[in-house]
């Protein structure tokens, strides 16, 4: 039984560890991303799947975000909902849209490094 608490609690440290940084990362971001506005506009990469899926222009920065960091872009998102830019609904379906961009990083980022040595 103390072996199981010792091995959750290693394991919860080495998930922190890595967690953390990420998070500080999404909100750094998020607190220059309001400071200068011209930063806004890097969500226009993934605006056709937010006008589809009848979301704030600002959840575009969010998918744009989950491309390359997917917990900061969870915190952006925090964020959105804090300055009241959307609303509870729309966070919902903002996180389940969001599996498109995430399965992206996921390929790239995962899969894609053993798969490129497979295939020759």
């Amino acid at each position: 039984m103390l072996d199981l608490v010792i091995i959750t609690i290693i394991d919860t440290i080495r998930l922190l560890y890595k967690l953390v940084p990420l998070l500080f990362l999404g909100l750094y971001f998020s607190g220059v991303e309001y400071r200068i506005p011209k930063l806004m506009k890097l969500g226009i990469l993934l605006k056709p799947l937010c006008s589809l899926s009848r979301l704030p222009s600002c959840c575009s920065l969010y998918f744009t975000l989950c491309l390359f960091n997917p917990p900061a872009a969870t915190m952006n998102l925090v964020e959105f909902r804090k300055k009241g830019m959307i609303e509870e609904k729309a966070i919902i379906v903002a996180y389940l849209v969001s599996g498109l961009p995430v399965i992206i990083y996921i390929i790239f980022f995962a899969i894609g490094p053993i798969a490129l040595p497979l295939l020759g």
